[in-house]
Order: structure tokens, then C-alpha cells, then sequence
């Protein structure tokens, strides 16, 4: 894999082409693929390599991934696959392509008016109150993990 960034047309995982990089975080890094097998396209999120062997840091993102996987919402991702990939040894979570903006991006194109904020703020609330009720706890809920 080189340094962590996978290229755009190798195959992970064995099931997984990469069609383009989407963002990166502090945990890992998240790719436009397609699931070969299904030729759909979804969004895949693979653990930085330099943390893939933090066996503390293994174990949370794929209970990160199973939690998420529990929570069946409208306004919640879809988790599709977790794994660890036998070849690189590095966790993956696969999960439903999303169309659209996280809220950091729109907030900096200025404040929203005050039915947008509050339609914002109803799907969030929808969102949390269904992993609550799993109960999950979400430990990251920043306007770049929250996408319109």
C-alpha cells in the first residue's frame, strides 16, 4: 500500500476498487470504491496504517463499525462490510456513498438561516436519538462527521 494511500484503480481488501480519494481524518482515511463483486459504488474507510497496529485502536473501529451497523436509520450511514483486510492487515468499513456536503463545508459558505438550522438540527436529533437508543454514544460529533 506504500505510504497509507491506496491508488486510484488497485483492488482492496480483494473486493474493493479505489475510483478516488474522498477525505482523511485522524483515524483513517475515507475512498470513493466499488464492490467489485456488486459493481456498486459506496464509500470505504480504511484505518491509517501507522494506527492499524494499536491493537486498543483496532478493537474501536471495528466496534465503531458494528455499532453503527446495530443503528438502522434514514439519517444514520449505512455500514455494508467491516473487515480487516488479510494482505495488509489494515481494518475497512464499508458503507453507503453519500451525496452531498458534511456541515463544516456548509457552514463555511456562511450562517444557515434559521428554518435550515433548524431542519439541520431535527435530522441531527433524529440521528442521535436512534443510537441512543441501542444505546450507542457517539464519541466524535463534529459539523465534518455530520453530512447534509
Amino acid at each position: 500500500m506504500g505510504k497509507g494511500k491506496l491508488q486510484v484503480g488497485s483492488v482492496f481488501a480483494e473486493k474493493y476498487r479505489v475510483l478516488s480519494p474522498l477525505s482523511e481524518g485522524g483515524m483513517g482515511a475515507l475512498y470513493v470504491a466499488e464492490n467489485i463483486h456488486l459493481q456498486k459504488e459506496l464509500a470505504l474507510k480504511l484505518m491509517h496504517e501507522n494506527l492499524a497496529d494499536d491493537e486498543v485502536l483496532r478493537r474501536r473501529f471495528l466496534a465503531e463499525a458494528r455499532m453503527a451497523a446495530r443503528i438502522k436509520n434514514g439519517h444514520i450511514v449505512d455500514v455494508q462490510d467491516v473487515g480487516i483486510d488479510p494482505v495488509t492487515n489494515i481494518p475497512y468499513m464499508a458503507m453507503e456513498l453519500l451525496d452531498g456536503k458534511d456541515l463544516k463545508k456548509r457552514m463555511r459558505e456562511g450562517l444557515p438561516s434559521f428554518d435550515e438550522a433548524c431542519t439541520i438540527l431535527k435530522q441531527i436529533f433524529l440521528a442521535l436519538s436512534a443510537a441512543h437508543a441501542i444505546p450507542v454514544v457517539h464519541r466524535d460529533l463534529k459539523p465534518a462527521n455530520i453530512y447534509l
